[in-house]
């Protein structure tokens, strides 16, 4: 049958820890059920359990996995399972791992490796979160705002998926209309009241071409892993592709870099790559899975000749029976 069982945990608005439990096959997905985990711990072993009760619902000669969020809980009932039922696999979930990789590169701790590359990405992301709370926060700002645009700034839920991503490129559309707001006469009202810092602030950001240039580069080389989460976060069964998209996105992220770098694509080196390089590869790492390749290996298109001549760089591809990793 193939089944996967798909679980997530969140909180309803009475603050209920809740875990939902999903069904999903090439049928489709189908809800199994709801726990109201209140009262509990959500350690490895109760969430353990209620996985076992779910395969014993669906019959585990049918289920083949479980995808859960990369959370160590999470990880330690899925490797608990896998003990007691050798053949199905924990899973994390690639999208939460796409998600939790450029989180370390907009928003990385500043005892990671890759903050001092990623320094000016986090101040940038942090512009771009100031503008748009000061026009959604200040009626002035906003009144003027609304004269050139009547789309919203709505804020991005930081729940979903890439959302500084999301709230960069909505911005960066919006950019004639912010440079209008700025330029606008009323705007200077602001000098004499106690906005006047912030709204300088705001201005000057808005004004600054190397700003704007800075945020499409980010938004450039981070289209291939953010495309690549908007393919996987489908109900549309996408495993058997997983391990050549990764490939494929760090490839193309490269080339982004390098690009940008006036660096040559085979003999240069950049260590800003280097260290976005890493991020990606230990989240694949962590996230890599024998089913991963076993789905790779079976899919007739890894061994057409066109395929394999149409590699990165002129390189050509591997078939997955003479690729070490996979086999």
């Amino acid at each position: 049958m193939g089944v996967s069982i798909v679980s997530d945990g969140w909180s309803d608005k009475q603050k209920r820890p809740l875990i939902n439990v999903m069904g999903a096959s090439a049928g489709g997905a189908m809800f199994i059920k709801a726990i109201n985990a209140s009262g509990n711990i959500k350690d490895g072993e109760y969430l353990a359990a209620t996985f076992i009760d779910a395969i014993k619902q669906i019959g585990s000669s049918n289920v083949v996995q479980i995808i859960t969020d990369n959370a160590s809980n999470y990880k330690s009932a899925g490797l608990s399972i896998e003990t007691r039922y050798p053949h199905i696999f924990w899973t994390p979930c690639v999208v939460h791992s796409l998600n939790l990789a450029l989180k370390s590169i907009y928003d990385p701790s500043e005892k990671s490796p890759q903050y001092a590359y990623c320094k000016w990405i986090v101040d940038l992301v942090s512009d771009v979160e100031n503008i748009r709370n000061f026009i959604v926060n200040h009626e002035m700002a906003l009144a003027i705002y609304n004269k050139y645009f009547k789309l919203c700034l709505l804020r991005v839920a930081d729940t979903r998926f890439a959302s500084a991503i999301v709230m960069s490129k909505r911005l960066r559309e919006f950019r004639p209309t912010l440079e209008k707001m700025v330029m606008d006469s009323d705007w200077r009202i602001y000098r004499d009241g106690s906005n006047e810092g912030n709204s300088q602030e705001v201005k000057t950001c808005v004004v600054n071409d190397v700003r704007w240039d800075n945020l499409d580069y980010f938004l450039s080389f981070t289209e291939p892993i953010y495309n690549m989460l908007q393919v996987a976060d489908t109900d549309s069964p996408v495993l058997h592709l997983i391990y050549d998209m990764w490939d494929t996105m760090i490839e193309n992220v490269k080339k982004m870099v390098f690009e940008h770098e006036g660096i040559d694509l085979i003999s240069g080196h950049s260590d800003f790559f280097d260290a976005i390089h890493q991020v990606l590869e230990s989240r694949w790492n962590k996230s890599n899975t024998p089913l991963h390749c076993m789905a790779h290996s079976l899919v007739p298109k890894y061994y057409n000749e066109s395929w394999l001549q149409d590699g990165s760089n002129g390189v050509s591809r591997i078939a997955p029976h003479e690729d070490q990793e996979v086999s």
